[in-house]
C-alpha cells in the first residue's frame, strides 16, 4: 500500500466532522418537517447520518484521527455523546477486541454460545435466545453489550479504572437525561 494511506490527514478528519454535523442537522430538520407517513424514511436518514459520529469516535479510539491524544479523547467523547456511549471504556474494550479477535474468552465483542451450553438450557431460555439472537431483535443485544462491557469496573485494570469510572458515570448521566 502507498505510504500516504498511513499518514494522518487533518483536513480529511475535520471534513468528516463537518459533514457529519451537517448531515445530522439536516436529518433532524427533515424529521421535524416530515409528515407522519414519511417519518420512517426520515429516521433512516437520521440513523445513517448519526453513524458518522461513531465513525469519528472509532477513528479517535484507534488513534487515527490526530497526532494529539488529548484532542482525540475530546473529539471521541463528543462524538460518542449523542450515541449515549462512554468513549474511554469503549476505546479500551474495542482495542482489546482487536488484540484478541475471535478468542472465545478474551474477545470482548464475539461471544458465541456453544452447542453444549445450549443443550443444558430449558425451553424458556432456549426460546428467548432463539427469539432475540435468531431474529432482527438481535440488534437490541447491543444494549446488553453496552451495559455489561462499558460500566462494570471489574473488567478494567487498576490503572484504567479512574478514567473509565468518570466516563462511565458521564455515560449513565447522558442515558438518564435522554429519558432512559
Amino acid at each position: 500500500m502507498p505510504q500516504e494511506v498511513f499518514q494522518l490527514n487533518m483536513a480529511k478528519a475535520w471534513s468528516a466532522v463537518a459533514i457529519t454535523l451537517a448531515s445530522v442537522s439536516a436529518s433532524l430538520y427533515l424529521i421535524s418537517i416530515s409528515p407522519w407517513y414519511l417519518l420512517p424514511f426520515a429516521w433512516f436518514i437520521a440513523g445513517t447520518a448519526f453513524t458518522g459520529f461513531f465513525v469519528i469516535g472509532h477513528d479517535c479510539g484507534h488513534r487515527s484521527f490526530s497526532e494529539n491524544k488529548l484532542l482525540e479523547d475530546i473529539v471521541g467523547t463528543l462524538a460518542f455523546m449523542p450515541l449515549i456511549y462512554p468513549f474511554e471504556p469503549w476505546r479500551i474494550k474495542h482495542n482489546q477486541h482487536h488484540a484478541q479477535t475471535n478468542k472465545l474468552v478474551e474477545d470482548t465483542a464475539w461471544h458465541p454460545v456453544m452447542r453444549t451450553e445450549i443443550e443444558k438450557w430449558g425451553p424458556v431460555q432456549s426460546t428467548l435466545y432463539k427469539t432475540f439472537l435468531g431474529s432482527p431483535l438481535k440488534l437490541w443485544a447491543s444494549v446488553g453489550h453496552w451495559w455489561i462491557w462499558h460500566f462494570d469496573l471489574s473488567k478494567y485494570t487498576e490503572k484504567q479504572r479512574p478514567r473509565v469510572s468518570s466516563r462511565a458515570r458521564g455515560g449513565l448521566v447522558q442515558y438518564h437525561s435522554a429519558g432512559g
